[in-house]
């Protein structure tokens, strides 16, 4: 990466605490959550070995280069399910609890003070607050600095906003794709630092004045923030921003009340590494699974997914229409097929969200597919248990969708689309 202030001074502050390349959090202690991820580690390392004793590890190269393989025998899906039984019996990992049982939605009288501190917006509804007038107002009103980490930034207002702000504070961004934004921000003291590597930086993520962490599917773009479908949550919590700066795996503790868990996915070449948090919660749902995703062709999901609708959960995906060719080989065969869902309206379907029991929302900026869960630099974070009011805020979105989707079809003309970066 190179990085480098465009006004030509070295800078006076450098706000970026954290590297993209951790990939071990050192826990200090012995709380309870402390406890619970250190179990939650020796879970992975103990389920890769078992993909790697049981050949999982050893699919063709074919399979795994277009995300695809057959179906596994019952016989040795029984298996795995018998030996992830037999693994969360020992280990009660903090994950691992957050279900349906375990985290109650908080009744409504109890949660004032918690709604203001974490808020979930979605470009639709447009009759709803606006996640580009979210980001703007978290800009403008910055007093310290302003860390960005982001895969597409061109909004010239955004752009702005962070140039006239670069006057007062320390403003960081670090990008992947922004052709104009060199220029656009020329004069100013803007830190930029432009991704290089193999690995894509495709985060969505705002730090804000040590307190402040806005994150989720929507690039810096108007195409992204106006006609695109997608989820943004701001969480106002020292802890987080603490959390996420670091670039390590951890819990943000909101007012006692809620969690929020954070995993930055960095390239792995074990593939069920960076799954098994999304994993863990869909083996646990209970009741009901919602997913609003751009791309979904991970197979370990897709598993879970699948058993999921075995023991009676109400499972629904929609998902954006132009990328069912990529999915529709791999599910035309499942029960899973009847509950996907494309989208019909214009725009992209750009999210990358999901609901469990009205209970749990997993977001972030990767979309469920192999090479977004195991090759690009990624967050992903667990809110729960779910206000009232953030459960509506989702189902706002949820309900816009329902009415602009159909039954997923192989042969379905396609509506049309932006050209927003994914």
């Amino acid at each position: 990466m190179s990085t480098r202030s465009v006004g030509g001074a070295s800078s006076r502050y450098h706000p970026y605490s954290g590297s993209d390349h951790h990939r071990h959090h050192h826990h200090h202690g012995s709380s309870r959550e402390d406890r619970g991820f250190r179990r939650s580690e020796g879970t992975s390392r103990s389920s890769r070995d078992y993909y790697r004793r049981h050949g999982h590890e050893g699919e063709s190269r074919e399979s795994r280069r277009s995300d695809r393989h057959g179906h596994r025998s019952e016989g040795r899906r029984e298996r795995e399910r018998h030996h992830h039984r037999h693994h969360e019996r020992r280990h009660e990992d903090v994950e691992r609890r957050v279900h349906h049982a375990a985290v109650p939605r908080i009744p409504r009288q109890m949660v004032q003070g918690i709604d203001n501190r974490i808020q979930v917006f979605s470009t639709y509804p447009k009759t709803s607050v606006q996640p580009m007038e979210v980001i703007c107002s978290a800009i403008s009103e910055a007093k310290k600095k302003i860390l960005l980490k982001i895969y597409h930034i061109s909004s010239e207002k955004i752009i702005d906003l962070l140039v006239k702000q670069s006057a007062n504070i320390p403003v960081c961004v670090h990008y992947q794709e922004s052709p104009d934004l060199e220029s656009l921000a020329r004069g100013s003291q803007i830190m930029l630092d432009k991704r290089e590597g193999d690995a894509l930086l495709h985060k969505k993520t705002l730090l804000v004045d040590s307190n402040l962490v806005i994150s989720g599917s929507a690039n810096y773009t108007d195409l992204s923030l106006d006609r695109d479908i997608n989820l943004v949550v701001k969480v106002l919590s020292s802890s987080l921003y603490k959390v996420v700066s670091s670039g390590r795996h951890g819990i943000a503790n909101i007012e006692n009340r809620q969690k929020v868990i954070y995993y930055p996915l960095h390239r792995t070449r074990n593939r069920i590494e960076n799954v098994r948090p999304i994993l863990d919660q869909l083996n646990e749902a209970q009741s009901s699974i919602q997913i609003a995703m751009h791309t979904l062709t991970q197979q370990d999901i897709m598993f879970a997914l699948e058993r999921a609708i075995l023991r009676g959960v109400s499972v629904k995906i929609i998902t954006d229409v132009k990328e069912k060719r990529l999915m529709y080989p791999l599910i035309k065969d499942m029960k899973l097929y009847s509950c996907v869902y494309e989208r019909t309206c214009e725009g992209t379907l750009h999210s990358k969200v999901c609901c469990i029991d009205n209970r749990i929302l997993l977001h972030g900026s990767a979309n469920w597919t192999g090479g977004g869960l195991n090759k690009n630099l990624e967050d992903v974070f667990i809110i729960y248990p779910l206000t009232e009011n953030q459960v509506q805020s989702f189902m706002e979105l949820w309900k816009f969708l329902e009415e602009n989707s159909r039954p997923f079809s192989p042969d379905s003309e396609q509506p049309s689309t932006s050209s927003s970066a994914t």
